[in-house]
C-alpha cells in the first residue's frame, strides 16, 4: 500500500475532488484515479465510488480512510525524525575511539565540528581497540578512530597519524633515568595493564614474546587513570601512548627499537551513515596530521 495513494482517499474522504487532489500533489487526474483503483484491488472491494459529479468513498473506503490518518500521521513524524538524524547541521553522530584519545585528540576533534555544526548530536563510545570494532561492525557506532584494524573487505582504514608507545615507570624505578630500554630489561618486572580486548594489553604480551619473556600481570583496570595512579604509587610498570603526557609520580621511558603504531579513522563502507556522520568523518579526513 503506497503512502502517497493513501494520502489521496483521506483527501477524497476530506472531500477534495480528484482533481483537486492532483494539483495538491503534484501529479495527474488519471493517476490518482488509476492509484486508487489499485488500492482498491488491495482491499479487494471498491474504496470509492461515484456520487453525482464526484467521487465518494463506500463503506470501505472510509474504514482505510480513517485508520490512513492515523498511519499518515505516524509515518509523517517518522520522516521528519529521519529528516533531522540525517541532516548534517543536526543529525547525529555515532563515535568509537581508544580510551586514551579521549584526553587530548577527541575533544579537539570534535570542537571543529561544532564549530560547523553546532546542532549536531555526537553519541560517544570508548574502549579497547577490539570491543569498539565489535561494536563497529555490530552497526551501534557509524565512525572508529582506533588502531589499524585486521585488513577485511568490510573496513576502511584512513590513517590519520603515528604515535609511540612507551614503557611507564615510578619516578624511583631503576630505568627512570633512561632515555631508552630494552622489553628483556623488564624481566620479572610486574605489569598493570588493561583487561584483554585492549590493544596496549595484546602489544605488551606481543613484544614481551617476542624479547623471551613473559610479564607478570600485578593490576589490571579498565580506567588508564587509575592505571597510571598504580604506576605512580610504584605498583608496577605499564605500557602507554605517549601522548598526553605521564601524571606527576610517572615517567615514560621508550623502547629500543621504538615501538610505534598507526591510529586512523575505521569505517565500514557497505553501512550508510547520517549526513552528519560523513560531515565528521570529513573533517578527520581533512585535518590528517602527523605529530
Amino acid at each position: 500500500m503506497e503512502s502517497d495513494t493513501l494520502r489521496w482517499l483521506v483527501d477524497v474522504a476530506d472531500g477534495s475532488t480528484v482533481a483537486e487532489v492532483a494539483a495538491r500533489h503534484h501529479t495527474t487526474q488519471p493517476a490518482v484515479s488509476r492509484g486508487l483503483q489499485r488500492l482498491s484491488g488491495e482491499v479487494g472491494t471498491a474504496l470509492t465510488e461515484r456520487v453525482g459529479r464526484r467521487l465518494a468513498l463506500t463503506f470501505a473506503g472510509e474504514i482505510i480512510a480513517d485508520v490512513g490518518r492515523r498511519v499518515l500521521v505516524e509515518l509523517d513524524a517518522a520522516l521528519r525524525a529521519v529528516e533531522d538524524a540525517n541532516h548534517p547541521d543536526t543529525g547525529l553522530v555515532r563515535l568509537g575511539f581508544l580510551s586514551p584519545l579521549g584526553t587530548w585528540l577527541i575533544p579537539e576533534l570534535l570542537a571543529g565540528f561544532r564549530d560547523r555544526h553546532p546542532a549536531a548530536r555526537v553519541q560517544l563510545q570508548h574502549d579497547g581497540a577490539d570491543r569498539i570494532l565489535s561494536a563497529l561492525l555490530r552497526g551501534e557506532l557509524d565512525l572508529l578512530i582506533t588502531e589499524a584494524p585486521p585488513v577485511t573487505l568490510e573496513l576502511s582504514f584512513s590513517p590519520l597519524f603515528d604515535d609511540e608507545l612507551v614503557i611507564a615507570v615510578p619516578d624511583e624505578h631503576r630505568l627512570a633515568g633512561r632515555r631508552s630500554l630494552r622489553v628483556a630489561e623488564l624481566a620479572n618486572e610486574p605489569w598493570v595493564l588493561q583487561p584483554k580486548g585492549y590493544g596496549t594489553r595484546r602489544l605488551a604480551h606481543q613484544i614481551c614474546a617476542e624479547a623471551g619473556i613473559e610479564p607478570v600481570i600485578a593490576f589490571e583496570d579498565h580506567d588508564l587513570a587509575t592505571l597510571r595512579a598504580l604506576i605512580g604509587g610504584g605498583s608496577g610498570i605499564g605500557l602507554f601512548a605517549d601522548r598526553p603526557a605521564p601524571p606527576a609520580g610517572v615517567t615514560y621511558v621508550s623502547l629500543r627499537p621504538r615501538l610505534r603504531r598507526t591510529v586512523g579513522l575505521v569505517t565500514r563502507p557497505s553501512h550508510t551513515v547520517p549526513r552528519a556522520a560523513a560531515a565528521f568523518a570529513a573533517l578527520v579526513a581533512a585535518g590528517r596530521r602527523q605529530p
